[in-house]
């Protein structure tokens, strides 16, 4: 039994991780982390890797410290490197102590210079998080349950960050118990696993011990639905990226595309475009409310739906994912200092100038002047944009370019003395544009919600 452990992490270590690897095992000091650290003790021999441990102290038990001890000790045992983090976890964040908890390690995680955590959820972990999901209703995606290799959290645009391994997902917990008695191992057991006040211990103390007598294989059965559900999510993403491909562009998303599938295939879409966002997923009825809303807005109306702390507005048939910041006053404005990367921060983005020749803003007017500028809005702005084009109003400009209204109020205007020069998503005055045969600078404004530039105007 105990070699079918071994091969089960040597195979799991052949599939994630390349030669070199930097791992860290995420030390509780409970049984699974215990069981997982002397696993891959004894498994550097075999392979080339380099092995730690962490131990995130919760500081919510009176024994915090005395596990930490304990971790600590094992390791220098083992002579597997070892540190801690130290935290405060919120008792008011209205999501629990778990979840405070466990969004407080994966910071923790984070911060770590590593290539894998390494964690010791097992089967009956993967068992208890399925069903307890389900009860809270919820959907494929949730009902995937752990993954055997995942992004920390919701970290999946942060491609340095670690990521996580669970190497005894598909173990029972029993192996690893039988596993630890046989090697005399020693571990903690956390008082708070059986006070059923969390439900999930109520799940593990009352309920699963009676599923057990009638269906014994539960385990293996769970764990299984959650990796057929896991195969279904994937499924459903490939089939939203087929329908995003023409529907999402710069960051939002067509209404026509949405009306124009099923409901069942628009909500995935939308699903799809709000993860994209890094957004929280609204449950069933709540995502039937907005798609409804955005479905039955009438041509060119504006929608304004709240959620996860954002805007989702529909303008020209288009939706947006608009954050809500607090403008500066109507009278800002900002002196450039010649920098290429001109990051504006009460605008949360910035303005990036590339020299190109014959497009842009002259350099000369740019290069060593200091009263080049950003201002806001006033009204009654205008641009002449060709020598044989009328001046025209930025109102009109504005409106004409597709501009979103909450965009336009602060959307930063280039000023170059007191004159108008330059406004993204429109272009250059002519007063101040390169000459086709002249050196020139081009200009895009980047917003810090989007990370998408605008178009640069040659």
């Amino acid at each position: 039994m105990h070699d079918a452990l071994f091969e089960h992490v040597a195979a799991l270590l052949e599939r994630h991780c390349n030669s070199g690897a930097r791992l860290t095992v995420g030390l509780s000091g409970g049984l699974d982390s215990v069981v997982l650290l002397s696993l891959l003790h004894r498994l550097r021999n075999r392979f080339d890797f380099q092995l730690a441990a962490h131990h995130v102290n919760h500081q919510i038990s009176p024994n915090a410290q005395s596990w930490a001890s304990f971790c600590e000790n094992l390791c220098a045992a083992l002579a597997v490197p070892f540190s801690q983090t130290i935290v405060n976890v919120p008792r008011d964040t209205g999501k629990g102590l778990e979840a405070a908890a466990r969004a407080l390690r994966h910071e923790a995680f984070l911060t770590l210079d590593v290539d894998f955590i390494l964690l010791g959820h097992h089967q009956d972990d993967q068992a208890e998080t399925l069903l307890l999901r389900l009860l809270r209703g919820a959907g494929v995606k949730g009902l995937a349950a752990m993954a055997e290799c995942s992004p920390i959290g919701n970290r999946t645009r942060v491609a340095s960050a670690p990521r996580i391994l669970r190497p005894l997902l598909h173990q029972p917990r029993s192996s690893l118990a039988s596993f630890a008695h046989a090697e005399g191992l020693q571990w903690i057991d956390d008082e708070s696993n059986t006070d059923i006040h969390y439900t999930r211990n109520y799940l593990r103390v009352e309920l699963l011990p009676r599923i057990n007598v009638r269906f014994p294989t539960y385990r293996s059965i769970l764990d299984r639905a959650a990796t057929q559900f896991a195969e279904a999510e994937q499924l459903l993403a490939v089939l939203a990226a087929i329908d995003a491909k023409d529907a999402i562009n710069d960051g939002r998303i067509t209404v026509q595309a949405l009306t124009a599938l099923d409901e069942p295939r628009a909500k995935n879409l939308l699903r799809y475009f709000l993860a994209q966002h890094h957004l929280k997923m609204p449950d069933h009825a709540r995502l039937h409310e907005i798609l409804r809303q955005i479905s039955t807005v009438r041509h060119n109306a504006e929608v304004c739906i709240a959620h996860d702390g954002i805007e989702l507005r529909v303008f020209r048939d288009w939706l947006y994912v608009v954050h809500s910041h607090s403008s500066p006053s109507s009278d800002f404005q900002l002196q450039w200092q010649g920098e290429l990367h001109w990051r504006i921060p009460a605008l949360h983005g910035a303005m990036v100038f590339e020299e190109t020749p014959g497009c842009g803003i002259a350099k000369d007017a740019l290069v060593g002047n200091n009263e080049v500028s950003v201002r806001l809005r006033q009204g009654g702005e205008t641009l002449r944009l060709g020598e044989n084009r009328p001046r025209q109003t930025l109102k009109n400009l504005l409106q004409t370019a597709g501009i979103p209204p909450w965009e336009r109020e602060r959307l930063p205007l280039l000023y170059i003395g007191d004159e108008l020069a330059y406004v993204p998503g429109i272009g250059v005055d002519v007063a101040f544009k390169a000459t086709t045969s002249g050196k020139g600078i081009t200009l895009a404004w980047m917003s810090e919600n989007t990370g998408h530039f605008s178009a640069p105007v040659r």
